[in-house]
């Protein structure tokens, strides 16, 4: 429950990224802003919404509790079953990680004709275009979905940067 919840929390503050960058940008580059943040920040709201990650869900636990407290094989079996689909389903790439990297990568190309650091833009290039790749073949390249995710992290982390300096620079200007 613990790993779901890591993995999921973070939905919210993504969600609320993609929302500041498009209020960031889209004087900049309307067409490019309006689609990358529209893709991704539906993205991170559908995980929030369907709340699973590649390695279950939060119903996995009700699941649990109800095989434990069930009265006989054929309702164990059941709900074994139904966790096994859950799981399964759980399995494959979903389109919320392919609409995350594609969201990025166009919001950081309207980024490379903005007021952000050009790094930035660049990296959110580079993690959109490897996050693709690691989507599209996260079962034969794992590393690759590794390096994606630090990519990933790293762009969170210098955009919040960014969107903080951008609302200091705004605030004393």
């Amino acid at each position: 429950m613990i790993e779901q919840e890591l993995w999921l929390a973070p939905g919210v503050f993504a969600l609320v990224v993609f929302v500041a960058l498009f209020l960031a940008l889209h004087q900049i580059n309307r067409s490019y802003t309006t689609l990358g943040a529209l893709v991704g920040g539906t993205a991170w709201a559908l995980t929030l919404a369907i709340p699973t990650t590649s390695r279950g869900a939060p119903a996995l636990v009700y699941l649990s509790d109800q095989y434990a407290a069930a009265n006989g094989d054929a309702q164990r079996a059941a709900l074994a079953s139904a966790a096994e689909s859950l799981i399964a389903q759980n399995n494959t790439p979903t389109l919320v990680g392919v609409l995350t990297t594609v969201g990025m990568l166009i919001i950081s190309l309207a980024m490379l004709k903005g007021i952000f650091p050009k790094g930035i833009a660049y990296l959110g290039v580079i993690a959109g275009v490897v996050g693709v790749l690691s989507e599209t073949f996260r079962f034969i390249l794992p590393n690759l979905y590794a390096v994606y995710g630090l990519l990933l992290l790293l762009w969170f982390i210098t955009v919040g940067w960014g969107l903080y300096q951008l609302a200091r620079v705004k605030r004393t200007g």
